[in-house]
């Protein structure tokens, strides 16, 4: 029978056309040969020429790397941050991933615990939040001790804690640790004469209304107990100490009784968290010149325990008119 044999660049490719039909050099649908498209992937402009896909422009952010035009403009470069702007462009970020924007390399995310704070890819993944003190648990979150204190920076963020014998009583981390409770000069019994606070003079004859105080840590006050009536015998001057312990801590009283301050000095502890003092003295019967006195220097004394709780201080006078025990 007759056989037809197509000339080179042609080919029968449609059997309901008789012949050789089909331009095989040129024909994007039958390309080189029948049924083999020329439609690269991500291309603007392409055409078969010779029999051959051949690329002509790309697609904005597209770009034929591997120079197989058949699968086209196969990379992403725009994106790809492993051909990022280019084909030979591969990101790199020390301690995290990179990522491509726009063709420009820039840092994905960080492996925890690293941080990039100044926004610069070309400085990675540089800051550890678990030890960098400017950037303690996120950028720009510093972590430095306030007064009195000591700053960690660890996994759980900025640990801050008080140095030995301070405390944060107003629970404000700015002014740190404001509270002293061993802050008297010398231990106990100290006698500390020239730092002691002046509260002034009580009636020990004669009702009048109680100096309280409060307060946290350790302090010296002295009070006199004043005789105000005269001419009448047998009258006793007298007053009391009572020094009540907060919760969880215990103070104690070292007193300096007398004309001097650190004369005779005895301690008053605190049984059940109060510690009480009576001082009486009797009648001189000296008048207005040389009145009645009871001199009194209370040194308050932190024995255990610590915490922001307060202690107080009551000073009442004229005890042996309630009929008080005095020594």
């Amino acid at each position: 029978g007759c056989t037809i044999a197509c000339l080179p660049g042609w080919a029968d490719c449609d059997p309901l056309i008789p012949g050789c039909e089909t331009n095989t050099n040129l024909s994007n649908d039958h390309c080189g040969k029948c049924a083999r498209k020329c439609a690269p992937a991500n291309a603007d402009a392409f055409a078969c020429e010779e029999g051959l896909c051949v690329v002509k422009t790309c697609t904005s952010g597209y770009t034929d790397c591997d120079t197989n035009p058949w699968n086209g403009c196969e990379i992403h470069t725009s994106a790809d941050p492993t051909h990022c702007g280019t084909c030979s462009t591969q990101c790199t970020v020390n301690h995290g991933l990179a990522a491509c924007n726009n063709g420009q390399c820039a840092i994905g995310s960080c492996t925890s615990p690293w941080l990039n704070c100044d926004g610069a890819y070309a400085t990675g993944c540089n800051i550890n939040k678990e030890t960098d003190t400017d950037n303690c648990g996120a950028c720009n979150s510093p972590c430095k001790p306030a007064t009195n204190q000591t700053a960690v920076c660890g996994t759980s963020g900025c640990t801050r804690n008080c140095v030995t014998d301070f405390l944060d009583c107003d629970n404000n981390s700015g002014t740190g640790c404001e509270v002293s409770i061993n802050n008297l000069p010398l231990p106990p019994p100290a006698n500390n004469c020239g730092s002691f606070i002046e509260l002034g003079d009580i009636a020990g004859d004669a009702n009048s209304v109680p100096l309280v105080k409060q307060g946290v840590g350790e302090i010296v006050y002295h009070v006199g107990f004043l005789e105000t009536r005269f001419g009448s015998s047998n009258e006793v001057t007298s007053g009391q100490i009572k020094l009540e312990s907060p919760t969880g801590v215990s103070y104690s009283m070292f007193l300096s009784l007398g004309g001097t301050c650190g004369g005779s000095t005895q301690m008053v502890d605190a049984s059940g968290g109060v510690a009480t003092k009576n001082l009486c003295t009797s009648d001189g019967d000296y008048g207005i010149i040389f009145p009645d006195y009871v001199d009194a220097w209370i040194e308050i004394v932190r024995r255990d325990g610590q915490g922001c709780g307060q202690w107080k201080l009551t000073i009442t006078g004229n005890i042996a008119a309630a009929a008080a025990t005095c020594p």
